[in-house]
């Protein structure tokens, strides 16, 4: 599991790396009087995803299996499945 979780990192890493270098570019064919607004998107979205995920994390880890308050909660492998599906569904568009 945790060369796994190591290799998701790697690649989380990779991919952010890449998309702050594509982010760059775009925003500077952005016109003057609109520039920015891309960098400004991209990293409101990455924010509130950062912020859906301490939420499921949080709420979802919150059994007593790890020492919470909740009767029920998730088991690592369902946060982890939780995690993936997103990430496959644009496994797609990369190959564009």
């Amino acid at each position: 599991v945790t060369w796994l979780m190591f290799v998701a990192t790697l690649g989380y890493v990779c991919a952010d790396v890449a998309a702050d270098g594509l982010t760059a570019t775009l925003a500077m064919r952005e016109p003057i009087e609109s520039r920015g607004t891309i960098q400004s998107s991209v990293y409101l979205c990455r924010q509130i995803g950062m912020m859906l995920s301490s939420v499921i994390v949080g709420f979802g880890m919150n059994g007593p299996e790890y020492g919470g308050s909740f009767a029920r909660g998730l088991s690592f492998e369902a946060v982890c499945l939780v995690f993936a599906l997103p990430a496959l569904a644009m496994a797609p568009a990369s190959l564009l």
